[in-house]
């Protein structure tokens, strides 16, 4: 059986029902981020939802993937959205949070 996944691209939206200026400040950053490192592409079009969560822990998220074109991340407040982009920028496009370098392991 062949297994379906979420592919960000420079065509994936971010989608969010809030204008709180933090929120709206990572999802610039994310927005600029992809551009600085995805390649323009004429392909599938994917969705990044924001969603206010009451149930979640303050600063905290949760990721899911409703189907293989969405992603939705869930938080309470504006530092979980901003952490869960982060998150995402630095772990899928390998940029690092306010340009810190990443620590090495000897």
């Amino acid at each position: 059986m062949k297994k379906s996944v979420f592919i960000l691209t420079s065509n994936t939206r971010l989608v969010s029902d809030s204008d709180d200026a933090v929120i709206l400040r990572s999802v610039k950053r994310m927005y600029r981020d992809m551009q600085f490192i995805l390649s323009k592409t004429d392909g599938t079009t994917s969705t990044i939802r924001l969603i206010h969560e009451a149930g979640i822990s303050q600063e905290g998220y949760c990721i899911e993937f409703p189907n293989k074109k969405t992603m939705h991340i869930k938080a309470k407040d504006s530092l979980g959205f901003t952490y869960a982009l982060l998150f995402l920028s630095e772990q899928f496009l390998q940029i690092t949070p306010f340009g810190l370098e990443r620590p090495t392991i000897s």
